[in-house]
């Protein structure tokens, strides 16, 4: 490594600018190094994976970083950063072991979260943004808090632990945090009637397709008349007896591509292409009792300004 460092000076000072503006008030502190028990785990823990351990490669001593345990008023310690290098030195040496560790107090659970999520928000092997949200949101961070709320509307869930910790009803289907919140910029009321619509097709499937889920968010956005409750209404109940009855003998993935494909598949417009999908086939259908000039009220144009625009 240089004594100094490469680069021009505009990247250094844009590099310096960013660390500044995301520095911390203070300086952390480690903790005080000490030595814990091998078997002391987290509170929830992303998958630990043989295979993530075999790419570790062979464990060196001369090479090891202490863990980071978070201690709490009761005595109880738990590890909220290093579980595989816990795994690696337990394999090692015995799980009756004693291994090096910070050790960090922390006043709350809450607390206990925000630093896992901290600590192993960035260039982290499999640390999904699904279990950096599961532990922002059990660190109350706001933003993170109000989206808890929206998956309970929603009727959906984020699983972001191994352990069982999910955010969101656990027994509904889960969604990653990332379609879900692309899904929300469509509002949120036509989010909880696409989750109800994919729920009356799949009603067995322990996951939904974001992507699926985004474009009927933005489909009941573009035509609220497929949500419609007025009474005699043909075309919403139509809408949702064409889509309970006729599509769950496919997958949800394989129906989205299939969508995808027939409405264009437009290059960074793939939510708007699966809606208009879905909607070209829905116009290609005539249920008995259905609306003879659905058309009329569905104009596809509204959906091909939207993949036209930037």
């Amino acid at each position: 490594m240089s004594k100094e460092i490469q680069g021009t000076p505009a990247q250094i000072r844009a590099l310096l600018k960013k660390l500044k503006e995301n520095a911390a008030t203070e300086i952390p502190e480690l903790g005080e190094l000490e030595t814990v028990p091998a078997t002391t785990e987290g509170l929830f823990q992303r998958p630990t994976k043989v295979s993530t351990l075999k790419s570790m490669g062979e464990f060196d001593p001369k090479k090891f970083t202490p863990i980071s345990v978070a201690q709490f008023p009761d005595g109880r310690q738990h590890t909220y950063d290093g579980d595989h290098r816990r795994h690696l030195w337990g394999m090692t040496y015995g799980y009756d072991t004693m291994i090096p560790a910070y050790i960090k107090e922390v006043d709350s659970e809450a607390e206990y979260h925000r630093l896992f999520a901290s600590a192993n928000r960035k260039d982290r092997k499999n640390l999904s943004p699904d279990e950096i949200f599961f532990h922002e949101y059990h660190g109350n961070v706001p933003e993170a808090v109000v989206d808890g709320k929206k998956l309970n509307q929603c009727g959906v869930c984020i699983k972001g632990s191994p352990d069982g910790g999910t955010v969101g009803p656990p027994k509904q289907p889960q969604v990653s945090i990332g379609g879900f919140r692309k899904s929300l910029q469509y509002d949120i009321s036509n989010v909880v009637h696409a989750v109800a619509t994919i729920k009356s097709a799949w009603s067995k499937d322990t996951r939904i397709q974001t992507e699926l889920l985004s474009a009927l968010a933005l489909l009941f956005k573009t035509y609220p008349v497929l949500i419609s409750v007025r009474q005699g209404a043909k075309i919403p109940t139509e809408f949702r007896g064409w889509f309970a009855d006729h599509l769950y003998i496919s997958p949800q993935k394989l129906k989205a591509r299939e969508w995808k494909t027939r409405g264009g598949n437009v290059h960074h417009k793939a939510t708007e292409s699966v809606a208009l999908g879905i909607l070209k086939e829905f116009l290609s259908v005539s249920l008995p009792g259905g609306s003879s000039s659905k058309g009329k009220s569905l104009k596809q144009n509204l959906l091909k300004k939207l993949m036209e625009s930037e």
